[in-house]
């Protein structure tokens, strides 16, 4: 049922979050808070959901563990409605257990259901018609526990996940992967102090149903959304977050359909895969639907897609599948995408706008520091070659005026220049006054062109040099028609 095994521990936290509502709503966390607790245990192979929601009572635990696709969760504007999320670890552990009870006086319920089994179920009865109720009385079993009071909360929800199969790389048994996984898609805060734009928009976000944050640990350590200040674009360039732009998305007939935002950056380029904020992400209820490509396709590039960081939050007027990782055909649904098509075309002209931009920096810093050092000429052959350079400079440098007057950030460049022109212009440094007569007074004038040759050619023997030696030394030698260059 899904691409990646950890959907299914996402699964359980909308579960996990839709309980704890229904707590609040009864006016629990009087004495506690509300908490969703996840353990991995390696060295077990067992994965551990927790929540102190509202619990399951003794009376409904049977008829809600142990069937599927039942729910009474559909239209109650709760995440999950469908009945068969809760079995989504099913598949990558031999054995799922569901722990539960609403108050302190009522035993432990206990629904457990057999991978193994179900596994051998299937590969044994391929060819055999049964009815679905025979099939789960096999693999599903029912009892009870008294509480422990030191294990057990008064009121809790705990789903264990035991002898997990080592798939995909092992990805839900990987602590930090599976940190970075659920940041990006649970339902947590954000980390106010490196991201101050938080409260504003928890503020703007709670005008969509369902929108709240959880506090989550993995193995005792708190969960939080990735976004941050700083943004590592690629390797030795940085960006950061200058402010962010609020959106929204109202359906013709005037319901809201989404809220959002996107961050105002510098858009030096896509950003890198390992980047856990990257994309425009798309939640209900404040959990992921799909992945940073879920709007790839709306961009003018698909490229574009990753160049961007930001959420869309859609109201439950969007039904999500049941993969959770699009949306059922809807006419809200067909708004919604005209609507992201137009933000899509905006944030794909801005990243191209700064793109074109980047690169008529580059160019006029390139030129700027080519002319300048062009300036670095420490002295002319004579005072007809300072003349023709000096004139050539002015006229480049008034055409680089015209060009880069208003930009700030090749003023000083420019100004630097000026200065090097009159110096140049006023005080020419020619090579017949630097020359050391006491070097040249012992060589004769042949090995002083011979040493001049062998310089100009020094460890490289380009046949372009050669010519351009060969047209120096022509003056001084016999036979000139006899050595044309060629």
């Amino acid at each position: 049922m899904y691409s990646d095994p950890r959907m299914a521990i996402r699964e359980y936290i909308q579960n996990a979050a839709d309980s704890i509502d229904k707590a609040r709503e009864q006016g629990f966390y009087r004495k506690d808070r509300p908490c969703i607790r996840l353990t991995l245990d390696g060295r077990e192979r067992i994965i551990t959901i927790e929540d102190n929601g509202l619990g399951i009572n003794g009376r409904n635990a049977e008829a809600k563990l142990g069937s599927l696709g039942c729910s009474t969760k559909s239209g109650n504007g709760q995440r999950g409605f469908r009945g068969i999320g809760r079995l989504g670890g099913l598949t990558y552990c031999d054995l799922l257990r569901f722990e539960t009870r609403q108050t302190a006086s009522e035993p432990v319920h206990v629904v457990e259901w057999n991978g193994q089994a179900l596994c051998e179920q299937v590969s044994t009865h391929k060819s055999n018609r049964e009815l679905l109720t025979d099939a789960i009385q096999r693999i599903a079993f029912v009892s009870k526990r008294p509480g422990d009071l030191s294990l057990d909360p008064e009121r809790f929800f705990r789903v264990r996940m035991i002898n997990v199969h080592r798939f995909h790389a092992d990805l839900m048994m990987n602590v930090k992967g599976l940190r970075e996984y659920l940041s990006q898609t649970a339902p947590v805060s954000y980390k106010v102090d490196e991201f101050p734009f938080a409260s504003q928009i928890e503020t703007y976000m709670g005008a969509i149903p369902g929108y709240c944050s959880y506090e989550i640990t993995l193995n005792g350590s708190g969960v939080v959304r990735p976004y941050r200040m700083q943004i590592d674009a690629r390797e030795r360039v940085s960006d950061q977050i200058q402010d962010i732009e609020f959106i929204e998305c109202i359906s013709r007939r005037g319901s809201l359909l989404c809220r959002g935002w996107f961050a105002k950056t510098n858009y030096l380029s896509a950003l890198p895969q390992h980047m856990a904020m990257r994309g425009i992400r798309i939640r209900q209820g404040n959990i992921a639907v799909g992945d940073e490509y879920f709007l790839k396709e709306y961009f003018s590039e698909s490229r574009f897609a990753t160049w961007h960081i930001g959420e869309l939050h859609v109201t439950p007027l969007l039904k999500l599948n049941a993969r959770r990782d699009g949306f059922e055909e809807s006419e809200e649904y067909e708004e919604f995408l005209e609507w992201a098509s137009v933000l899509c075309r905006r944030l794909s002209s801005l990243a191209r706008q700064s793109s074109k931009e980047r690169s008529a920096r580059l160019n006029m810093d390139r030129q700027v520091n080519e002319f300048s050092r062009q300036l670095s000429i420490p002295f002319f052959i004579d005072k007809e070659h300072a003349r023709l350079f000096v004139d050539k400079a002015d006229r480049q440098f008034e055409r680089l005026c015209k060009l880069f007057k208003t930009s700030a950030d090749v003023q000083p460049v420019l100004e630097s220049c000026v200065a090097r022109l009159r110096k140049l212009r006023e005080n020419p440094i020619l090579v017949r006054n630097i020359l050391d007569g006491r070097v040249l007074n012992e060589k004769d004038n042949k090995e002083l062109l011979i040493d001049l040759c062998r310089r100009i050619i020094s460890n490289n023997h380009d046949p372009n040099k050669l010519r351009f030696i060969l047209e120096i030394v022509r003056p001084y030698i016999r036979n000139k028609e006899r050595y044309k260059v060629e």
